[in-house]
């Protein structure tokens, strides 16, 4: 029997931003995922903060107090990504290490597959 491969992980550090977020939005139930066209390359990640859970979305428990909602139409483009959340000197952003993208522009604003 093949193993199905997880549409994405998430990293402690990446887990530990998003809980930190969700608790200063307490209205918010988990984190939704999705792609939209940008930038020069094709397609941009998007976070948004979930208050209703969305239609047409993979739903992922990641710990009991985290959900992430996955857009269905973005599932092909980020299947088996990473999640990760990194900090440089004062700054800390969230980046996605994603197996699929064949190119990225040079700002790191889009990426395509």
């Amino acid at each position: 029997m093949m193993s199905k491969k997880p549409i994405l992980s998430i990293t402690d550090k990446a887990k530990v931003y998003f809980l930190d977020m969700l608790k200063q939005n307490p209205e918010a139930t988990g984190v939704r995922i999705y792609l939209k066209k940008a930038g020069c390359t094709g397609l941009k990640y998007m976070l948004d903060y979930v208050v209703e859970q969305p239609a047409y979305h993979e739903i992922l428990s990641i710990a009991s107090e985290l959900t992430i909602y996955v857009d269905r139409q973005a599932v092909p483009y980020i299947l088996g990504s990473e999640i990760d959340y990194v900090k440089q000197g004062l700054n800390g952003r969230i980046i996605f290490n994603n197996p699929n993208e064949k190119d990225s522009c040079g700002c790191g604003e889009s990426f395509n597959v």
